[in-house]
């Protein structure tokens, strides 16, 4: 059986279901170094640079996941402990045959894992570093391999493993020594009873100063009461390290049915090496639970929370709930990146909302690699605007269509998440190989400001252009029909311009909008 295969049969095995997206996802990682060999694309994503953050990203999920394995573990030693004091051996040496069975399952992850990351590295060597010759793998002014380099950071997660599972093996040989039963039969009872089953905590407010450094937490904020008195909850991830340093808020799901964000959080806080951590991650993975569950952009009462802000502490449902977010959460970020898609019904490209003139917010766009930057400063309502008006350097993110994964944009948006983070030194990987504005200008379109076109009637639509592309003054860019088949008026670019996102919706009323499309002027206006 070929080690692909049997990585991921492990990984779907029955006792490691829970802990599946963990493993080393082999298969992305030969994908990738296909593609660099093809030289499929000249994008940041297609270099030996990123390859390198990739097996990090994966070495901090194995890490991550046996820290919660073993902190699980640790909880039923001390459960097994706790029956001894009361003089259940019985009982107390069948804890202590489950525990190592769970430590024997925990052994056998991090080995086949650990094997991973030595296999796809020994292979980026013999197929990548050969073809492109030994400058492309130069780390802070010296070459290595990429088996090398690997190889210093899987060690200190090995040792710390190893470390632990010592620790486990004496306590529970000495326990089933004292009892004298060191084979007793595991039955599925016991293993339901011992399955750690925390409940998530709920707060009142985010309490980072009151979070234990050097751990990922999770929680539920409330913000305000629905119709029943019960309060609406905000799914929270928080990543503290254990050095001080600034905090970086992720939101996503603002709009109900806009999704992708959230994989993107869910990824980060799975790779994340909360050891090294400077400052504090935040993520909302669902900023607004309501819509979500409805699966529609608007909140309880109708109302698009990304137009009202910064809201009123005595107003509307709405209203209240951008002011509750704004006291929250905004306001205690020192940066933000805010993840959004395509309304329903339409489709996006990879694209970036930021002030440009604004030298943080601009850098923070450039970091994001998407295919285009829109400079926008206009007052919309806007959570982004509602914190840049606090102070708080603050992008939107909008990542492919609603309702749907877009995985390959999932995986840009995630990478423009990490070079945030090692741009603001809180999870510096490659301190020598910052993304330039240079390299990045070449893959992504910087537009000064942007237009819709509007439907002046209603029919049957057909937007021509693709997504990311260019249309030249007078091209034909929408057609609507009647029912008939007649074409009632064609819509036509007024200037040469970008496709940044369109109508996917074939059925068109008056008003509606058609094709959204940026324009590349010498400076960036003041204003939209």
């Amino acid at each position: 059986m070929k080690f692909g295969k049997q990585l991921r049969r492990e990984a779907t095995l029955p006792w490691n279901e829970k802990y599946s997206d963990h493993y080393v996802d082999y298969k992305m990682l030969k994908q990738h170094i296909r593609s660099m060999i093809a030289n499929e694309s000249e994008a940041i994503t297609n270099t030996p640079v990123h390859f390198r953050t990739l097996l990090l990203s994966e070495l901090s999920k194995i890490d991550n996941c046996t820290r919660v394995r073993a902190k699980e573990l640790g909880k039923r030693m001390d459960k097994a402990n706790s029956l001894l004091q009361t003089g259940d051996q019985e009982k107390y040496s069948k804890i202590l045959n489950v525990c190592k069975r769970h430590l024997l399952l925990l052994s056998t992850f991090v080995d086949i894992n650990s094997a991973a990351l030595r296999k796809i590295a020994k292979k980026f060597d013999k197929k990548v570093l050969g073809a492109k010759g030994a400058e492309s793998m130069m780390h802070n002014g010296e070459i290595t391999t990429m088996t090398a380099f690997i190889e210093v950071f899987l060690a200190k997660v090995l040792e710390r493993f190893a470390t632990k599972q010592g620790k486990f093996e004496s306590d529970i040989s000495e326990g089933l020594f004292k009892t004298a039963s060191p084979h007793e039969e595991i039955n599925e009872e016991l293993l339901e009873e011992l399955e750690i089953h925390e409940d998530i905590p709920v707060y009142n407010d985010l309490p980072l100063d009151a979070l234990p450094s050097g751990e990922i937490t999770t929680m539920f904020v409330s913000l305000i009461q629905n119709e029943l008195s019960r309060t609406i909850d905000v799914p929270v991830l928080v990543a503290k390290g254990k050095i001080e340093g600034p905090v970086l808020g992720v939101t996503s799901t603002l709009h109900g049915n806009e999704v992708n964000g959230i994989p993107v959080i869910s990824k980060l806080f799975r790779e994340i090496d909360v050891e090294s951590l400077r400052g504090t991650l935040v993520g909302v993975p669902v900023l607004n639970p309501p819509g979500f569950s409805r699966r529609q952009r608007a909140f309880l009462d109708g109302r698009d929370l990304n137009r009202i802000f910064p809201g009123k502490p005595a107003g509307t449902s709405s209203q209240t709930y951008c002011h509750m977010i704004l006291e929250k959460f905004a306001k205690k970020f020192d940066y933000h990146l805010d993840l959004h898609t395509a309304g329903l019904g339409r489709v996006n490209s990879l694209y970036v909302r930021a002030d440009m003139n604004n030298p943080i917010t601009h850098q923070m766009a450039v970091l994001q690699q998407s295919q285009i930057i829109l400079h926008n400063t206009a007052p919309d309502g806007s959570l982004r605007i509602a914190s840049m008006a606090l102070g708080i350097p603050s992008i939107t993110v909008e990542i492919g269509n609603p309702l749907q994964i877009h995985q390959e944009f999932v995986e840009c948006a995630l990478s423009g998440v990490r070079a945030t983070l090692d741009w603001l030194n809180m999870l510096p990987i490659y301190p020598s190989e910052k993304i330039e504005e240079t390299s990045s200008r070449a893959k992504t379109t910087t537009c000064t400001r942007s237009y819709w076109v509007y439907a002046e009637h209603g029919g049957m639509l057909q937007v021509m252009p693709k997504i990311n592309t260019w249309v030249s003054k007078g091209d034909v860019v929408a057609v609507v029909r009647d029912v008939f088949g007649n074409i009632l008026v064609k819509y036509k670019a007024k200037e040469d311009s970008i496709v940044i996102g369109k109508s996917v919706n074939p059925i068109c009323c008056a008003g509606e909008r058609v094709v959204h499309l940026g324009v590349c002027d010498d400076e960036f206006g003041k204003k939209k």
